[in-house]
């Protein structure tokens, strides 16, 4: 006969107490039950006890029983509970076929269509923090993605930070983390995607500086060859340094004045972007086309950046220091006092800056410097044109 009552509890003085909550004992299908129904009152236990049997009877039982494996790990000392819940919940995943072993999560998201078309050095720069995470899953004993849990991402999060990275560092990473698990959800059974409320970083923008008149008079003053036409492309046009040294002539038009290209930074949206040719600059690209004949105006240059694409920022920052007397670095100012280095203020993305606070400078508006440079929104372009620049001067004469 089905009955509500309190169990005989031991306490660890030996001495014999009632629980504070009734429990539950009923027979269904030549099965016994024995369940706790939470409730203090035996009205309450009753109907509790009416409810679960109905359960059982309409086959719902294993909602019960996943309800007592809960109660029972929760009584267990708190160091322990991690651990049970980890190791249940590898024992139910045994028999699904949908398990991500670790060691195919890289090439699994590469290859999923919701993964998108990143840039190559995009690629390679998320592969270098997966290997950090895959490396710290090994030392927890992680085989499988669906056994990180929100509280491995909390430690991971923590041991991030603790490593001395900026913000901006961490908040990519956990970007890219919490991005992954969004794909793979359904590859690898994953319920709930544990980076989802790691909180990211404050951070104060560290990001290149213009130059000022007086340097861009002496980059001008000193620059010589190649390196003086990708200096003049890079403050009359705003192009990014890969940009310039791969400019094609085909996408030069010397007669209408414009150069038409793709940004390698957005080239997935196959956006293009129309840059007219300024009048100082139409004179330099006319004498490089008379002695230039091949596919690019600096094949020799797009050889190197292919093998290595800091190649030619190393040797632009090189020039700026020992031949301009400019200092690219200085101290880090970050409000969460993490970062210890030196940061890069100065190199040729200084030159895009340049170029859109010229253009501010000019009255040039808004909108029309967002679609020269290619900036997704107006935003962008606010924090470029940061600087009061005078117009140039003549000192940009060709010198060849």
């Amino acid at each position: 006969m089905p009955q509500v009552f309190k169990r005989k509890l031991k306490s660890r003085d030996g001495q014999e107490r009632l629980s504070a909550v009734y429990y539950c004992r009923f027979q269904m299908g030549g099965k016994d039950y024995l369940r706790s129904t939470r409730k203090t009152r035996r009205a309450d236990a009753l109907a509790e006890m009416r409810r679960l049997m109905d359960v059982v009877q309409d086959g719902a039982d294993v909602e019960i029983c996943f309800r007592d494996l809960l109660e029972a790990i929760g009584h267990r000392p708190e160091a322990e509970q991690g651990d049970l819940r980890r190791g249940f919940a590898r024992r139910l995943m045994q028999g699904i076929g949908e398990k991500l072993a670790v060691s195919d999560v890289w090439e699994t998201w590469v290859q999923h269509p919701n993964t998108g078309n990143p840039a190559p050095k995009t690629l390679e720069g998320y592969r270098g923090q997966w290997r950090r995470f895959e490396r710290w899953m090994a030392s927890e004993g992680i085989e499988y993605l669906h056994e990180v849990t929100p509280s491995h991402a909390e430690k991971y999060a923590a041991d991030l930070w603790g490593s001395g990275i900026s913000p901006r560092t961490f908040n990519g990473h956990t970007k890219f983390l919490r991005s992954l698990f969004k794909v793979l959800r359904r590859v690898a059974s994953i319920e709930v995607n544990p980076f989802e409320d790691i909180r990211l970083r404050d951070s104060a923008t560290e990001s290149r500086r213009s130059f000022t008149v007086k340097e861009l008079e002496t980059i001008f003053s000193e620059s010589k060859g190649d390196l003086r036409y990708l200096v003049a492309l890079g403050v009359f046009t705003g192009m990014r340094l890969g940009d310039c040294v791969c400019l094609r002539w085909d996408e030069v038009d010397l007669e209408a004045g414009l150069i038409r290209h793709v940004p390698s930074k957005t080239k997935r949206k196959g956006k293009e972007v129309v840059v007219p040719i300024h009048a100082m600059l139409t004179p330099m690209l006319a004498k490089l086309r008379r002695s230039r004949r091949g596919k690019h105006l600096f094949p020799k240059l797009v050889e190197t950046y292919e093998r290595d694409p800091s190649a030619i920022s190393k040797v632009f920052s090189k020039f700026l220091r020992d031949q301009c007397g400019i200092e690219t670095n200085e101290a880090a100012d970050s409000l969460s006092g993490q970062r210890k280095n030196s940061v890069s203020r100065v190199g040729f993305h200084s030159l895009r800056h340049s170029f859109v606070s010229l253009c501010a400078a000019e009255g040039v508006p808004q909108v029309v410097m967002q679609e020269l440079v290619g900036h997704g929104s107006p935003a962008m372009t606010a924090i470029y044109s940061h600087s009061n620049l005078e117009q140039l001067d003549g000192s940009a004469n060709d010198e060849g």
